[in-house]
């Protein structure tokens, strides 16, 4: 497992959104943790498991979590996703390489902030991180 906590870059300040990512794929969450801070948002932490996420959001508290379907362990990015929203109140963006698939569909019912197919480019990443940080944002003032 993975568990890096970075403080903001040159491109990031105190007030930008704190993303947590969940990833089993070492080489994604590497880019991923290349590239948020570049889009102006600090790294949470990165962590390759569900149990790690949610001990994780259970500490920290991040601004959102981008969260693989498909994760090791006993805990999917499903059920992990369901835990951040419904116990932490943390919006989540699936990502997945698997459109197809019944995981992908399962994810769709629990109520995602957005989804994300691998591969995707930084346009990507930034539309759905901020459509669900408006989002969350809305639900909360509502």
């Amino acid at each position: 497992m993975v568990d890096v906590n970075r403080k903001g870059s040159s491109s990031t300040n105190d007030f930008s959104p704190r993303i947590l990512i969940v990833d089993d794929d070492q080489g994604v969450a590497s880019v991923l943790s290349m590239t948020l801070p570049t889009l102006g948002y600090r790294v949470a932490g990165v962590v390759s498991t569900g149990e790690a996420a949610i001990e994780h959001m259970r500490e920290e508290r991040p601004d959102l979590a981008m969260m693989d379907i498909r994760l090791e362990g006993r805990m999917d990015g499903i059920k992990a996703g369901t835990v951040a929203r419904d116990e932490f109140g943390v919006p989540v963006v699936y990502m997945t390489a698997y459109t197809g698939t019944l995981a992908f569909q399962c994810a769709l019912g629990t109520d995602p902030r957005t989804q994300l197919t691998k591969p995707f480019t930084k346009q990507d990443i930034k539309a759905a991180i901020e459509l669900a940080l408006l989002q969350a944002q809305q639900e909360r003032t509502s």
